[in-house]
Order: structure tokens, then C-alpha cells, then sequence
């Protein structure tokens, strides 16, 4: 078979139909849609969780930190609160490095 004839039998193939613009664009959006509901909706949803979590600690509740260390909170401050993590020992941490509150705090709130 030479290449003049390989080319005559491409050229004779029948072209596949081509979806619309249409169904592409609902096809994507439905892609997004999903992403959204499945991905950024529970991360959000979670965030304003963990945001009013922070917002309604005060001093003396025991808290969780990201890196494991537990502690009270000895003072609030605008960004920031002291944690006394020993006795005498206190450290200040950022407000989003709390990960949750322990001890009877956690279980009354739930």
C-alpha cells in the first residue's frame, strides 16, 4: 500500500459529528458546580466555624493548639492570645493556631 492510497482512504473516512459550544458550556459548568459543592463549599462552611470558635474564647478556657500542646488561656488579645502552657509558663500564639478547645469547654459546647 503506497501513500497516495492510505491518504485516498483517510480522505473517504466519514468526520465524526462535533459536540455544540453549548454542551461544552454545560458540561464545564456542571464540572464547577461540583467542585464547588464537593471542595469549597465544606472547606468555607468550616472556616466560619473555626472563625466563632475563636471569637468566643476567653480567659481560663482550655484549649488545643495545631502542634498538640494544650494550655489555657491566660489573656486575649486583638490577634493574639497568652497561654499558659506550665505553670508560669505562658507563650504567645496567634489566634488561628488554636485548633479546638479541650476538656469539659469542648464538651459543653457540643
Amino acid at each position: 500500500m503506497n501513500i497516495a492510497s492510505t491518504l485516498h482512504v483517510l480522505a473517504a473516512a466519514p468526520a465524526q459529528p462535533q459536540a455544540s459550544p453549548l454542551q461544552s458550556f454545560v458540561f464545564m459548568a456542571a464540572i464547577v458546580a461540583i467542585m464547588w459543592f464537593f471542595l469549597f463549599l465544606p472547606q468555607q462552611r468550616e472556616r466560619k466555624k473555626h472563625d466563632l470558635l475563636i471569637s468566643g474564647m476567653k480567659k481560663d478556657d482550655k484549649v488545643v493548639l495545631l502542634n498538640g500542646i494544650h494550655g489555657v488561656i491566660f489573656r486575649v488579645n486583638d490577634n493574639t492570645f497568652v497561654v499558659e502552657i506550665a505553670d508560669r509558663t505562658r507563650v504567645t500564639i496567634d489566634k488561628t493556631a488554636v485548633a479546638r478547645k479541650s476538656g469539659a469547654d469542648a464538651a459543653s459546647e457540643k
